[in-house]
């Protein structure tokens, strides 16, 4: 794992190499229970990896060799750290923060359904 001014530092290397543009794994503020991808704060970056300022130095830095910079975004989903969520927790059902995920009835204990059934989970399948 590096962090932003690493790759930084690295640019002319990448450039001499040809490279014209780098896809960077998310970096945004995240509880790290899914490998960054459990985003707190797509507006900020993870400490561990820099802030704001290196990845603006960065991405200008990237584009003066003519290289592009894609960050990977993750709209589809949030941690429970993100702001948000924290909302929704807190709002009635119905409520416009609501709208913003998709919620199930509770499945209760274990996951067993109104019934009491548990899910069925395959067995794995074994070569």
């Amino acid at each position: 794992m590096g962090d932003l001014v690493g790759v930084r530092d690295r640019l002319p290397y990448l450039s001499d190499l040809g490279v014209d543009a780098l896809w960077i794994t998310p970096f945004y503020p995240s509880p790290t229970a899914d490998h960054g991808y459990d985003v707190a704060d797509p507006r900020d970056v993870e400490p561990v990896f820099g802030d704001l300022a290196e990845f603006g130095a960065l991405l200008a830095d990237a584009h003066a060799r003519g290289i592009k910079v894609t960050v990977d975004l993750v709209p589809n989903h949030s941690s429970h750290a993100h702001v948000w969520f924290a909302e929704v927790l807190a709002s009635a059902p119905g409520s416009p923060a609501r709208a913003r995920y998709v919620f199930h009835d509770d499945r209760g204990p274990e996951g067993a359904d109104a019934d009491g059934r548990r899910p069925v989970v395959p067995a794995p399948v074994r070569p």
